[in-house]
């Protein structure tokens, strides 16, 4: 990994640390986040070389993944969350366009036919 990117992957830590504890989390996965604690000063210290128990890159896993299935899309409202236009059946002209409105994995990426629905 390159310093830059390191960089920038230890700086949206630090940010969505900020955000999650503004939402209402105690502590994180990262090493001495807490809520209480300086946030800015502990992302500061764990981007500057050279500081004592700095958090290495070698030691942050990344994944991506297309959530699927949370609002299914089905043709009753028993079955799911949306109708096959997308719209919510509980709440009018709410539209959901993305993978949570298909049922399941389709076996190819997402991407295109979620794209292609609107």
């Amino acid at each position: 990994m390159i310093r830059r990117d390191k960089d920038r992957l230890l700086k949206t830590i630090q940010i969505l640390g900020k955000m999650a504890f503004g939402a209402g989390a105690r502590e994180g996965d990262a090493p001495h986040l807490r809520d209480g604690h300086d946030q800015e000063a502990e992302g500061a210290r764990l981007l500057t070389p050279g500081a004592g128990n700095k958090l290495h890159a070698s030691r942050i896993e990344c994944m991506a993944f297309h959530p699927l299935g949370s609002a299914k899309m089905s043709t009753t409202r028993e079955a799911g969350v949306v109708k096959p236009t997308g719209e919510t059946w509980d709440i009018e002209n709410l539209f959901v366009i993305d993978g949570s409105i298909l049922p399941t994995s389709i076996g190819v990426n997402s991407q295109l036919p979620i794209m292609a629905y609107r």
